[in-house]
């Protein structure tokens, strides 16, 4: 062979080398993409799985909880609804009851105030009774009264002529000294002007008298003084 047959054939051969290198290197990077790519599906299909199952999961929990929650309302709402409907009857057994002790107490009030006014009318009749027998007592008394001051009335004017006289008699007799008074009445005035004299005269004595005290004790004093 030619050194230019050899150069060609190593070429070639270097050619098809490189086709076949590059035909592996494309397989193998086909194979490698396919790989990831399946990878990379499996994990966005697992994540999605995940996301659905979380999601399904959600949905259950909330179907579950609303469930359950639906079910507590409805033993709350029934609960309430039992104390609601225990109080509204104790309401209306109490509102009976009250009625009915009102009722009772009615008629028992109706009662006593039936005795009450039969005791008032046998009270009152017998008021009625005492009062016309007082009535006729107080007529009589009233006769008897009436004699018995007609009886003083006649007394009364007996007497009444005898103070009448006696009460002349007695104005007689002040006239009589009321004209001695004025007569007497100088001497009386003599008698004031000589008790008025008396008086000035008493208390010239008792001046006189203190001062024959006051001289006396003068005069003693002088005595002891000239003793000493």
């Amino acid at each position: 062979m030619s050194q230019q047959q050899t150069e060609t054939k190593d070429i070639e051969d270097k050619e098809t080398k490189d086709i076949e290198d590059k035909e592996t290197k494309d397989i193998e990077d086909k194979e490698t993409k396919d790989i990831e790519d399946k990878e990379t599906k499996d994990i966005k299909d697992k994540e999605i799985k995940d996301i659905e199952n979380k999601e399904t999961k959600d949905i259950k929990d909330k179907e579950t909880k609303d469930i359950e929650n639906k079910e507590t309302k409805d033993i709350e709402d029934k609960e309430t609804k039992d104390i609601e409907n225990k109080e509204t009857k104790d309401i209306e057994d109490k509102e009976t009851k009250d009625i009915e002790n009102k009722e009772n107490e009615e008629n028992k009030n109706l009662k006593e105030t039936e005795k009450q006014e039969q005791k008032l009318k046998s009270q009152v009749n017998q008021m009625f009774s005492t009062l016309q027998e007082y009535s006729q007592n107080e007529k009589q008394i009233f006769s008897n009264d009436f004699d018995f001051i007609s009886k003083i009335n006649l007394n009364t004017v007996e007497k009444y002529e005898s103070i009448k006289e006696k009460t002349e008699k007695l104005s007689t007799f002040l006239k009589t000294l009321e004209e001695k008074k004025t007569d007497l009445q100088i001497y009386f005035e003599q008698i004031d002007l000589m008790s008025e004299s008396v008086s000035k005269l008493d208390l010239s004595v008792k001046q006189l008298d203190q001062f024959t005290k006051n001289l006396e004790t003068s005069f003693q004093e002088i005595l002891k003084f000239k003793a000493i």
